[in-house]
């Protein structure tokens, strides 16, 4: 459920100036997305199946795969939904309208980032979920040009990831806030 870069040197991205990520290695990126889809593949258990999904979703649209990550994550959120794994649908569902925000697809985006932030409030089980959704919401009003509703959100997932102390976390929400506040100079 995490925003930062990947453990493997080979998943390795960074953030452009648009607040995308952009692999680092953009070969060695999709070879490693590649050896995942064999994995899927050869995989025949549903939670690590779905675990696989999720990833595999978003290192797709990091490569720009925006068709093939849309797939994979609708196959992870209907997965999800039938193990009845919330917290796992909910992470998707991010996922997903990430997707759709780099697609251009901004009200179906922002319906899904809506719909997850409000079965998170309220919730403390869920913090990490809502600033999730809270950063990449902040992520989809940037690219809309909406920087003052996008500088809220970073600061509202800032605020989260700051009372639980993930300092990477906390890093990159105030980079975007940064980013966000600097357009609206």
């Amino acid at each position: 459920m995490t925003d930062s870069p990947a453990a493997s040197s080979d998943l390795a991205f960074h953030f452009d100036e648009r607040l995308r990520e952009a692999p680092d290695d953009p070969a060695r990126f999709a070879l490693a997305v590649r050896a995942l889809e064999r994995r899927l593949t050869a995989e025949h258990e549903d939670r690590a199946r779905l675990r696989l999904l999720g990833r595999l979703g978003a290192h797709l649209r990091t490569l720009g795969a925006l068709g093939e990550a849309e797939a994979r994550l609708l196959e992870a959120v209907a997965l999800a939904d039938r193990l009845a794994d919330g917290r796992a649908a909910l992470t998707n569902r991010i996922r997903l309208a990430h997707v759709y925000q780099w697609q251009r697809r901004f009200a179906e985006a922002d319906a899904l980032f809506r719909k997850v932030i409000a079965a998170c409030v309220g919730r403390p089980d869920h913090g990490a979920i809502l600033a999730f959704a809270y950063q990449h919401w902040g992520k989809s009003l940037f690219d809309q040009g909406r920087y003052a509703a996008a500088a809220d959100r970073f600061a509202r997932a800032l605020a989260l990831r700051e009372a639980a102390g993930d300092e990477e976390l906390i890093a990159s929400s105030r980079v975007a806030l940064g980013t966000a506040r600097a357009r609206l100079g």
